[in-house]
């Protein structure tokens, strides 16, 4: 054991044999962990003695380092070179050339062609919008409230009954008599043009 540690290790029983002041202890405690911490690595060093790591087989030989290493050289490889086959392209050049001739000869005859004038055929929803008076949102809207007393029943009834018409004469004929006389359209003569300007499009 060291002289030095085993002196120590001496010092300090003795004074835990002599304590008497409670003060003390705190030191004490610091001096004997102290000496614990120190008996730990001795008996590791014991155990585990240090190699001299400093020997001359350890050490690497300055001589034996290249000083400078020369890089690979890489190896170039040569690009294919390519090579047209002129036949291939001929021929798919030909085939572009018929086609191109199959098209404009099909484009000239269909130039010659005479064709009979298709008469225009109305659907079933032109028909009935031709045969009846075609009112739009705000329209309607307009001639329920300002004409017909916001009567929209009544607005109804009244379109129902000038599309029955044959003539704008007897639509017009029917405003007069069956329709104006019910409601006040006093002071509202634009509204009143607008709502004849559509019925006279059912007749024309």
């Amino acid at each position: 054991m060291d002289k030095d540690l085993e002196k120590r290790l001496k010092e300090a029983a003795q004074e835990i044999i002599e304590i008497n002041d409670q003060s003390n202890l705190d030191d004490l405690i610091k001096k004997t962990l102290g000496i614990y911490n120190d008996l730990i690595i001795l008996s590791y060093l014991k155990k585990n003695p240090v190699k001299n790591f400093l020997n001359t087989e350890n050490v690497i030989n300055k001589n034996s380092i290249p000083e400078h290493i020369e890089p690979e050289k890489e190896k170039k490889i040569p690009d294919e070179i390519f090579v047209p086959k002129f036949d291939s392209v001929k021929e798919d050049m030909s085939q572009k050339k018929e086609f191109q001739d199959t098209v404009s000869i099909e484009e000239t005859q269909k130039l010659f062609e005479s064709r009979k004038p298709e008469g225009k055929q109305l659907s079933l929803h032109d028909k009935l919008s031709s045969s009846t008076i075609q009112v739009g949102l705000n329209d309607r809207i307009a001639f329920v409230n300002k004409l017909f007393n916001y009567s929209q029943s009544e607005f109804n009834k009244t379109l129902h009954g000038l599309n029955a018409c044959k003539t704008k004469q007897e639509a017009f004929h029917y405003i007069q008599t069956k329709v104006k006389p019910n409601y006040n359209w006093s002071g509202k003569e634009d509204l009143e043009e607008r709502f004849l300007a559509l019925v006279e499009r059912k007749f024309l």
